[in-house]
């Protein structure tokens, strides 16, 4: 199946990016991380196909070792990786259901609330990154939207943890629109009511035909806002975010390029004024500042409920921003200073 694809962006401490929810469409397993996830009925860890220990069966003749289970709560279990079993994770959390205890609904529910309260205590120093599936969608019938929520919630409880990437993924395409309009409900945020697809599929044109040597220093950033302008029932907040950071990589890029100094805290603001009296002399095209303004102004109205909320056309705006930015970090403009 295709690889992941990036439909949403939550940041669950208040708005500060030290930890971020990313919501992925495709193959879990195809994206490393330092804990995986996976659900299973209780006590029941057979490698059946169409489930998670089923691929892990085919792609990696991987069979849960039940000797090394370690049993953390009635329905937690872990379970350690070692190197040479060649997964994408160093360690496995299996989270059991049991049917006789309610509907799944229930079941899944108070699931959650135990995973939320051990989670935290369960993460090494170096845990960087975990791996959600959409936990009891299978077997357990539990909807989608309500698996989707319920682990957002629980993102709550990993803040202040030494996490930095949750991840949440969904296996099919098809749940994307569904999902994505459910996650911005719950979140309160604003909808794109009409967003010009022709200029958005415009502005994923320009940018994908930029060179990637001319984009290294945000590539990451730049392919967020493409992957996150292309899904059905586009969530606009995430894509603004995504531009607000790409204002923050380009102006530290400049910062060190011509050696000033920014008193901390360095934030975006701070970096736009130490630049100004630069960005306005003959070193760069003027409309520099101008879009680094707009990128900014865009993503604080992302991040904070603003009397002017987002549109279609907000993201369209972040598009051109960035074709227009990219300019500057081009190779010949580093020796100027």
């Amino acid at each position: 199946m295709p690889g992941p694809h990036l439909f949403n962006i939550v940041y669950p401490d208040d708005g500060h990016q030290d930890l971020a929810v990313y919501f992925y469409a495709g193959d879990i397993l195809a994206m490393e991380t330092d804990i995986l996830v996976i659900s299973a009925f209780q006590g029941s860890y057979h490698p059946v196909g169409g489930t998670l220990f089923g691929q892990l069966a085919s792609r990696y003749r991987f069979y849960v070792p039940e000797n090394e289970l370690e049993r953390i709560s009635e329905h937690l279990v872990r379970l350690p990786v070692r190197p040479e079993d060649g997964l994408p994770c160093k360690t496995i959390l299996i989270v059991e259901m049991n049917h006789s205890l309610g509907s799944s609904r229930d079941i899944m529910l108070r699931t959650f609330s135990e995973l939320g309260r051990h989670l935290p205590h369960l993460l090494r120093p170096n845990d960087r990154r975990i791996s959600f599936p959409l936990l009891g969608t299978g077997s357990q019938q539990l909807p989608r939207e309500t698996a989707a929520i319920e682990l957002l919630r629980l993102t709550s409880t990993l803040t202040g943890t030494s996490l930095r990437e949750i991840r949440i993924f969904a296996y099919d395409f098809e749940s994307i629109g569904l999902l994505n309009t459910n996650i911005d409900r719950h979140l309160n945020r604003p909808r794109a009511q009409s967003t010009d697809q022709a200029l958005l599929h415009a502005i994923h044109h320009d940018i994908q035909n930029i060179p990637q040597d001319l984009v290294a220093p945000i590539l990451e950033e730049v392919q967020q806002y493409l992957q996150l302008i292309t899904v059905p029932e586009l969530s606009i907040v995430p894509a603004a975010m995504v531009g607000r950071r790409i204002a923050e990589q380009i102006t530290m890029l400049l910062i060190l390029r011509h050696e000033l100094h920014v008193q901390a805290p360095a934030t975006l603001e701070a970096r736009i004024s130490a630049l100004t009296p630069l960005l306005l002399s003959d070193l760069y095209p003027r409309y520099t500042l101008s879009y680094l303004r707009l990128l900014q102004s865009i993503g604080n109205a992302a991040a904070h409920i603003t009397s002017h909320p987002l549109t279609g056309n907000d993201i369209i705006a972040v598009g051109v921003a960035i074709i227009r930015l990219v300019q500057i970090i081009e190779p010949q403009h580093h020796d100027s200073s």
